[in-house]
């Protein structure tokens, strides 16, 4: 039976609550409906307005559901997709075009533009663009569409064209500047040229036409430029063939750059032979540093790195890891007045790299050095760099810690604590004696249905249905990027939630934290899988558990790491047929991807094994779940052990060397507070995060 054109329809058993509690910041965004959701939303009355009634239900069981697919459909999209996955373009769109549902075949279209095989025809790639700006991988379909703009286009296209998507490519660049100009347009073409050689994106087949009109323009500053921007950009065979356009000085230094950034041989010879007048090249210092790190030539990259260049050049993220690197090892070295040194040289730049230079080296004022003021200065700078909650949490905890008097540190933690759902807004939640509590949802909604009837939606609901998880995350977090509204977030969330996506919604909820809507209550779902986590026979708290999941797949049963771990809890095959043995328990690889309670119960006993190892200390046996425990007693050893207090537990945490492994840990019980409050018992899982408070 032919089923009624509808957007698509969902049929969940129960639906999700919001998280509850007291006590969240104050989040000045409005609550408005987004007109584009407004308008939408009439397209959808087939089966929505049930489901909206169900989602005010208490205590929800989640069963997945996606847009409903006719049994031909369903079958034509599976044989569609694997033909996309094996980049044949053409079967693919065949398939999906003989499909009832239109939105598969513009799925197929979708895929292919993004890949841009080299077939797409200018019409093609304009008409999809202009239709589908907001689908994901938008970039690479504009710049497709400006490579194949034909020459006799009508200027009145061309300049209709760039005016709405402003070009990217140098092409583009240079064919908008070029039909400015012919039409009368008070633009420079050779000024653009210039600009777009110097930093723009060009295919190989592009760059011999384009000097052909415009290499007579172009100075030895702009190709030294270019030769510049492609070696910061490791287009090392781009940069190869650019050696030849620039001068023999710069082409000495482009060579010894290409050499050292390549761990290429003949590295010292290239740089002797380096104009001495060019030698302190910022892109140059920067690769003799790096190669010298990499040799494990760790002081004479210190030369280097200790007094840096002026101007770093426009890449200061790669200076910065160069210099986090060695900073670490000098305190690990306990040269903590060397490794401030270094830091402090960096802590003038810019975003990221500026934030983290400034907590690095504040901290190390503050706990190595007793140096307050300096590191009361560096954190408040950090502070007023910040936007993120987990920024700003951090921020004004250790600002606290760093100021002098009572009153200055009680303010500086009342700041912090305005952020509950994370890491240091609890410490300082703590040290302010108050109940660490779950922040509640925003007040109001706007109706799922103004979601589900949207184009993009049903594309992201399909692909996950169908197992292509990473292309419907690309979806989830494009469309934060067009939610309006607290409320707008919290609909799409619950959305995804009640469909069985709780993976797309987390996802999306922190690419909407970037763009300011912070929604901390929806982060923490506690009735997902209700029964693999509630049937766990090893002596570890549910609370933990969830904070464990959530972190490690977001909640998704078939998640699966580069590192092949796998499911709920992220265990490795070798891992799992370990506990498996110990535990004497059944082997079945395959379970740890399709069976939620199988995972949970391998993890979660192998959780405990860990927990019991390091007497109970959530921290050593999370970092262990996550670095191995080999690593773990390494850093015991290297650091201290806090369980002895050789070392407060929150420095020790701070001084972990990967990354990773120390967002993973701080992550993990910034979740175990708020899931204690959710559902913790009051019995189990006592233990708490030792304090460390302004005196």
């Amino acid at each position: 039976m032919r089923r009624t054109r509808c957007a698509g329809t969902l049929n969940p058993k129960r639906s999700p609550s919001p998280v509850r509690g007291p006590g969240s910041p104050a989040v000045a965004r409005s609550t408005e409906r987004n007109p584009r959701l407004t308008r939408c939303s009439v397209r959808i009355a087939c089966s929505m307005a049930a489901l909206v009634g169900l989602l005010l239900l208490e205590a929800p069981t989640v069963q997945a559901a996606a847009p409903i697919l006719s049994s031909d459909d369903r079958a034509l999209f599976q044989k569609a997709l694997v033909a996309m996955d094996r980049t044949k373009w053409k079967r693919a769109l065949d398939l999906t075009r003989r499909a009832e549902d239109p939105l598969l075949h513009t799925i197929a279209k979708w895929r292919w533009l993004s890949a841009d095989d080299g077939l797409a025809s200018w019409r093609q790639a304009r008409d999809f663009h202009t239709g589908h700006s907001g689908w994901p991988f938008a970039e690479q379909r504009q710049a497709l569409a400006e490579r194949r703009m034909p020459a006799n286009l009508p200027t009145s296209d061309v300049i209709d064209w760039f005016e709405r998507f402003p070009p990217l490519t140098g092409p583009g660049q240079v064919r908008f500047a070029e039909t400015l100009a012919a039409g009368g347009g008070d633009v420079d073409v050779t000024v653009e040229a210039r600009d777009a050689w110097r930093s723009g994106d060009f295919q190989s087949a592009e760059i011999r036409p384009f000097l052909q009109l415009y290499g007579k323009y172009l100075s030895d500053e702009d190709h030294a430029a270019r030769l510049d921007h492609l070696i910061w950009e490791r287009q090392w065979g781009a940069a190869l063939r650019q050696l030849r356009r620039v001068s023999a000085d710069v082409q000495r230094r482009g060579t010894a750059r290409i050499r050292r950034g390549r761990r290429s041989s003949g590295v010292d010879a290239a740089v002797a032979r380096v104009p001495q007048a060019l030698i302190s090249n910022p892109g140059l210092v920067f690769e003799r540093a790096r190669w010298r790190r990499r040799s494990g030539m760790h002081e004479r990259a210190l030369e280097l790195l200790s007094e840096p260049p002026g101007e770093l050049g426009p890449r200061p993220d790669r200076w910065w890891f160069e210099v986090r690197v060695h900073a670490r090892r000098l305190v690990n070295a306990e040269r903590h007045a060397d490794a401030y040194r270094l830091v402090s040289a960096y802590a003038g730049l810019d975003g990221v790299p500026g934030v983290e230079a400034n907590w690095l080296a504040g901290w190390i004022s503050l706990r190595f050095l007793g140096n307050n003021s300096s590191a009361n200065r560096h954190f408040r700078k950090m502070r007023s760099a910040v936007t993120m909650p987990v920024s700003i949490g951090r921020a004004a905890y250790w600002t606290a810690l760093s100021s002098e008097g009572d009153e200055e540190s009680v303010r500086w933690l009342d700041e912090a604590a305005e952020y509950p759902a994370t890491f240091y807004g609890q410490l300082a939640t703590r040290c302010r004696e108050r109940r660490v509590a779950v922040p509640p949802v925003p007040a109001g909604a706007v109706d799922m249905a103004d979601w589900q009837s949207l184009p993009e939606v049903r594309a992201m609901l399909l692909l996950a249905e169908h197992g292509r998880h990473r292309l419907a995350r690309s979806f989830a977090r494009q469309l934060a990027g067009t939610a309006e509204s607290l409320a707008e977030v919290t609909s799409l969330y619950r959305l995804l939630h009640v469909t069985g996506h709780t993976h797309l919604g987390l996802a999306m909820l922190r690419k909407a934290t970037r763009s300011g809507l912070y929604v901390p209550g929806l982060a923490f779902p506690d009735d997902v899988y209700p029964s693999a986590f509630n049937a766990v026979e090893a002596e570890v708290e549910k609370a933990l558990l969830l904070a464990v999941a959530r972190q490690e797949s977001a909640f998704q049963v078939g998640a699966r790491s580069v590192a092949n771990a796998r499911g709920l809890m992220q265990v490795l095959p070798s891992t799992a047929k370990f506990v498996a043995r110990r535990e004497r328990m059944q082997y079945d690889q395959q379970k740890l991807s399709t069976d939620a309670a199988y995972n949970v119960s391998i993890g979660s006993r192998y959780l405990a094994g860990l927990l019991e190892d390091y007497d109970q200390s959530y921290p050593l046996a999370l970092a262990a779940y996550n670095a191995g425990p080999g690593r773990v007693r390494r850093w015991l050893r290297r650091y201290g052990d806090p369980r002895h207090g050789e070392i407060a537990m929150l420095d020790w945490l701070e001084l972990i060397p990967i990354n990773e492994t120390r967002n993973y840990v701080q992550r993990v019980l910034e979740g175990l507070a708020i899931y204690r409050s959710a559902v913790g018992d009051g019995i189990t899982g006592q233990w708490e995060m030792p304090l460390t408070c302004p005196r």
